[in-house]
């Protein structure tokens, strides 16, 4: 892993766990990054999952400026999913089949 995205990640999860609290049970990292096969241009791909009911794009908007920060200071570009725990545990669905296959804990 790159060390820009390393960074990302860490600070990332600083700033959502000063953020969310108790609420965010799980921040994890997949997609091309996380496999090893990214190209210079791709993304980094996030799903942060949280304890109660879940809008994600309500969480988008609420955790536009840290993320867009953090892009600004690492020179990255990060793409967060916002998900319910019992979602997440439910496990249904090609997304969450490739997270669970891929995703590295942050």
């Amino acid at each position: 892993m790159q060390e820009n995205v390393r960074q990302a990640l860490s600070e990332l999860r600083r700033q959502f766990g000063a953020l969310f609290g108790d609420r965010l049970t799980r921040l994890i990292f997949y997609g091309s990054q996380a496999r090893g096969d990214a190209r210079p241009w791709s993304d980094i791909d996030v799903l942060a999952v949280l304890k109660g009911p879940v809008d994600d794009y309500t969480e988008t908007i609420r955790t536009e400026v840290i993320v867009g920060d953090i892009c600004l200071e690492f020179d990255v570009v990060i793409i967060c999913i916002f998900m319910s725990e019992a979602r997440y545990l439910a496990g249904e669905g090609p997304l969450l089949r490739n997270v669970n296959a891929e995703g590295v804990p942050v």
